[in-house]
Order: C-alpha cells, then sequence, then structure tokens
C-alpha cells in the first residue's frame, strides 16, 4: 500500500531510494510537496495559467535559487486556492419531490405555502396528474410557497422546479430575503406557467447579497390555481473552502508520504 501511495507522486524513485548526497541535499517535505506539485500541474488539477506557480518551482527545481521550504509550501498554497476558485460547481443543497409530504426528500430546508382567499394548498394529485404535488386549487387566487435554507458558506444559488397552470399562461414572481420580512423582487425571473408540465430555473446566482447568509428565503408568487414538483435548490461551495480542504488533504498526503519515505530509505 505505502509503495502505490508514493508511485502516486512518483516518489518510489532512485532519487527517494538512496540518501540524497551533499550536492542535491533536500529535506524529505521539500521532495514530496514538489513531487505533489507537479502531479497536480502535470494532471491539469492547477489551472495552466497560473505560470508564476510553475515559474517559481522550475527554478527551485534548476538549482538557480537555493530550495527553501517555506517558498515550496507557499508555492504550494497558492496553486491549491487557485484550484480552488475554478473547482466549485452547482450542487443540489435540498429537494422536494412531494413523496414524504412537505418534508425535503434530500438536503436540509424548510417549506411553506401560504394560500390567497377562497385558495386552499396541499400535497396531492392533481390537472391531470396522479403522482403527489403541491397543489393549489380551486379558487384561482393562488397563493405562494417559501423555501428556507442556510446560505452559510454557499452562494450562487438557484431554483429549479416542474411547474403547470390551471388557466394559462400564469405569471409568477420570484423574491428573495435574508430576514423572511422584507423581499426584493428577482430581475429576470422564469417565465409563466402553462398547461402543460415544464421545468423552469429562478437563477439567484446574481443576487450577492444572499451569498454566505445564515438564513436565505425565496418564494414564488403567483394569483392562479397551479401545481408544483420536484423542487430543487442548487448553490456553490464557496472556493476558499474547497481549496482548504484540499490543502488539508496535501498536508496530510505529505504527513505520511514521509513516514512511507523514512521506511522506504530505511
Amino acid at each position: 500500500m505505502r509503495h502505490q501511495f508514493l508511485q502516486t507522486f512518483g516518489l518510489a524513485d532512485n532519487a527517494l531510494a538512496t540518501k540524497p548526497g551533499p550536492a542535491q541535499r533536500r529535506s524529505r517535505n521539500q521532495i514530496i510537496l514538489r513531487k505533489i506539485l507537479f502531479t497536480l500541474l502535470r494532471t491539469g488539477f492547477i489551472p495552466s495559467h497560473e505560470h508564476c506557480v510553475r515559474r517559481v518551482m522550475l527554478r527551485e527545481c534548476r538549482g538557480s535559487r537555493k530550495p527553501n521550504m517555506k517558498t515550496t509550501i507557499a508555492v504550494l498554497s497558492a496553486g491549491l486556492l487557485s484550484f480552488g476558485l475554478v473547482l466549485p460547481s452547482h450542487a443540489a443543497i435540498v429537494g422536494w419531490d412531494f413523496s414524504s409530504g412537505m418534508s425535503p426528500s434530500q438536503g436540509s430546508g424548510t417549506l411553506t405555502t401560504i394560500a390567497n382567499f377562497g385558495e386552499t394548498v396541499g400535497v396531492s394529485g392533481g390537472f391531470g396528474n396522479p403522482a403527489p404535488s403541491l397543489l393549489f386549487s380551486p379558487g384561482g387566487t393562488g397563493g405562494s410557497f417559501t423555501i428556507q435554507i442556510s446560505g452559510t458558506g454557499l452562494s450562487g444559488f438557484s431554483v429549479t422546479y416542474d411547474g403547470l397552470a390551471a388557466s394559462p399562461p400564469l405569471s409568477q414572481t420570484w423574491t428573495y430575503s435574508t430576514d423572511n420580512v422584507t423581499f426584493t423582487p428577482l430581475a429576470g425571473g422564469p417565465s409563466p406557467l402553462t398547461a402543460s408540465w415544464a421545468t423552469y430555473t429562478a437563477d439567484f446566482s446574481g443576487v450577492s447579497a444572499l451569498n454566505g447568509q445564515s438564513a436565505v428565503y425565496l418564494r414564488d408568487s403567483f394569483a392562479g390555481d397551479a401545481a408544483f414538483d420536484n423542487i430543487t435548490v442548487s448553490a456553490v461551495p464557496e472556493p476558499v473552502n474547497v481549496a482548504l480542504v484540499v490543502f488539508g488533504l496535501c498536508v496530510g498526503g505529505v504527513s505520511v508520504g514521509r513516514r512511507m519515505y523514512s521506511r522506504v530509505s530505511a
């Protein structure tokens, strides 16, 4: 197992199998960190535009400057932070398919509803769809549903869902809040609901006021009978958090590699 780890980063070679000579004396940590960094560069985990990282590491490798442990760690950290800036992508954090009523089918969050005068809201089949969905009928005055989630460590929110209207087209207005009191309309929201099931997206990725908030409220309002299903909220993890996780894994790898190096060299 230790040989597989060493081979992953090219550490099981003659340079490590024998004790370094005076002309090429380097600490074990320096060798392991360089191997890990070069592996990340070679596989594209650190973006190619990070030419400054490449230049510094190449200068140290060629001996044009004295190897320095602090420089090696700093360069590796910069590379991993850059890696973290391009890694994150949207991921589902909470969703409802209404197979379990109003409880989330995945993730953590709450969904509350408001029915306008004469309207009834509940989870049931309707509008020719036997599967359970969030159904607003038969008053014709509509209502709203509000999603509450924690936005800590998240940004770039979006809501994807299926919907239809009993009397199309039915306009829908998405708003957002961080205190559940003052709601701000979302510019460029989804198109009106139609008579057939279709997928819609409310994109809040341009609303920086929601990023990292401990409480995020997203609300869809409409003035007619409607049904909704497969509501999913997605967001992007903050880049720094991802980079720190990756850096922690590499530091752990260095520690393991150092112990394995000692056994191989012994």
